[in-house]
């Protein structure tokens, strides 16, 4: 894969308008765009079509987290968008994972269309092993998300979403039969933001990490085009 269809993307707004701009700004130098809820929920979902019209794939950041014939339902119905992935969350448990599989292939075939690719979040970016405890949770930060890694390949999952500090291991373990996808990517210079668990995106071409997530660093730059490409040849020469 080239760097440009590793690269994902991420939109936080909910103004159409700035989604518009950003994607004639970056004139297709990158391959997919990161759409979530609240753009969805303010705009609905013709936002997708003006994106996929643009010349994007959409990678729908859902986090789906129900009851397996709620969640299950709700991947299939994203099979008919077109998106290229969605997210749905782990800690939903094997029966919701297992079942949204399922669904979504019964869905795509039945229409006859590529399903997307149904990613497993793990443990998000922005907590730690601070907030694990908090929450009740025995095992740290790197066991869990390996533990949920596991629960997806079982459910048949394509992938999941991790830190870069679980990426290198996930990938030693499974190599390319499971997707991993990392967001909290951070060009030098950059702080953290509200991600706690975070590395450059020349560290994480090194581990070996399928699709990176980077946002603000592109989308609040002076040059958004000129800020992807620097993360793209920063890509290029360690993938």
């Amino acid at each position: 894969m080239e760097p440009k269809d590793r690269l994902i993307v991420g939109v936080d707004t909910s103004d159409p308008q700035e989604v518009e701009k950003l994607c004639r700004e970056l004139d297709n130098s990158v391959g997919i765009l990161k759409i979530g809820l609240e753009l969805i929920y303010s705009q609905g979902l013709d936002i997708l079509k003006m994106v996929r019209d643009l010349g994007y794939q959409i990678f729908l950041d859902a986090k789906f987290h129900d009851i397996p014939e709620q969640g299950s339902r709700s991947c299939a119905a994203v099979a008919k968008l077109g998106v290229r992935m969605v997210t749905l969350h782990t800690l939903g448990g094997y029966n919701m994972l297992h079942k949204s599989v399922e669904k979504v292939k019964e869905t795509s075939t039945g229409l006859d269309v590529q399903p997307p690719l149904l990613l497993g979040v793990t443990i998000l970016t922005s907590l730690d092993e601070s907030d694990l405890e908090e929450m009740g949770f025995r095992l740290k930060v790197q066991d869990t998300v390996i533990r949920l890694a596991d629960l997806a390949v079982r459910a048949g999952l394509d992938g999941i979403v991790c830190s870069a500090q679980e990426a290198s291991v996930i990938k030693a373990k499974y190599r390319d039969s499971l997707i991993v996808v990392t967001p909290g990517i951070r060009p030098a210079g950059w702080g953290p933001g509200d991600q706690k668990r975070v590395v450059t995106p020349a560290e994480a071409m090194k581990m070996g990490i399928d699709y990176i997530v980077v946002g603000r660093p592109i989308t609040e730059a002076r040059d958004r085009l000129a800020a992807g490409r620097a993360i793209l040849e920063e890509m290029r020469g360690l993938s």
